[in-house]
């Protein structure tokens, strides 16, 4: 069964990422199959926190430019990124 876990809040600046990020690689570390969404289209940052260079995000799938496979970053410990696009 799949589970999800959405992290929101109407303001800016109050952790959201780092909760959702540190949630996320704990869940791995427990050998969980975790995927790690960035929904941030003005400034995402997952990717940073994870210390990921990405050349390709969320935007990229929706717009069809590419696919999804190629828009996850494998993350130790076992964790997938699909990271969100800034400025968009």
């Amino acid at each position: 069964m799949v589970k999800s876990i959405a992290v929101a809040s109407g303001k800016g600046g109050v952790g959201k990422t780092s909760i959702a990020v540190n949630s996320a690689i704990k869940l791995a570390m427990e050998t969980k199959r975790v995927a790690l969404l960035d929904a941030d289209f003005g400034l995402a940052n997952a990717h940073i926190m994870l210390n990921q260079k990405v050349d390709a995000n969320i935007n990229d799938f929706l717009e069809g430019d590419r696919k999804l496979d190629e828009v996850i970053c494998n993350v130790p410990p076992g964790l997938k990124l699909i990271p969100g696009g800034s400025g968009v």
